[in-house]
């Protein structure tokens, strides 16, 4: 009976934080509106728990010997078997959550990250150019260089042409 209630005050307390954090970051975003559905869910996760816990109060309570211990075994491996597959979900979904939580909760956090993306492939793009632009300087003499915009034949440095040398620019 004492193992149950300590238990029972963990989850609590455990809900109360998850709770409390929720809040706290709608408070944060100046999102006050929204306190009322939080607690609203709240109270009806407090209303199916509770319903649960009478149930299988009625139901396992009244249970003596083998058939009790059988259904104690079944519902401590059904208990594993959910918190395992829980484990292995959320952690092949915890960015797609996050970053739909932040969108609802959040506008401005998308738009920062559609800026972050956007000067992400703008590095990229520009690093590729600089990788392009150290090529063309490594590849030497009598080099040729082609883009969608010019041909140029052309040697690397202006030293080593000789008089001879064509260049062509369109």
């Amino acid at each position: 009976m004492v193992g149950s209630a300590l238990i029972l005050l963990r989850e609590g307390l455990e809900a109360a934080l998850i709770v409390a954090i929720v809040l706290a970051y709608l408070r944060k975003l100046d999102r006050r509106d929204r306190f009322g559905t939080v607690w609203l869910g709240t109270g009806i996760a407090l209303t199916i728990a509770a319903g649960a816990g009478v149930a299988l109060f009625l139901t396992v309570g009244s249970l003596e010997g083998d058939a009790r211990r059988w259904t104690f075994a079944l519902i401590m491996a059904l208990a594993a078997a959910v918190l395992t597959w829980m484990i292995f979900w959320m952690r092949s979904q915890a960015r797609a959550i996050r970053g739909e939580l932040q969108v609802k909760v959040d506008p401005r956090d998308l738009q920062r990250e559609l800026q972050v993306r956007q000067m992400e492939r703008k590095l990229e793009e520009l690093d590729a150019l600089r990788k392009r632009d150290e090529d063309r300087v490594r590849l030497g003499p009598a080099s040729v260089h082609t883009d969608d915009k010019f041909l140029l034949l052309s040697h690397a440095h202006p030293s080593r042409r000789p008089s001879n040398s064509w260049n062509f620019v369109p």
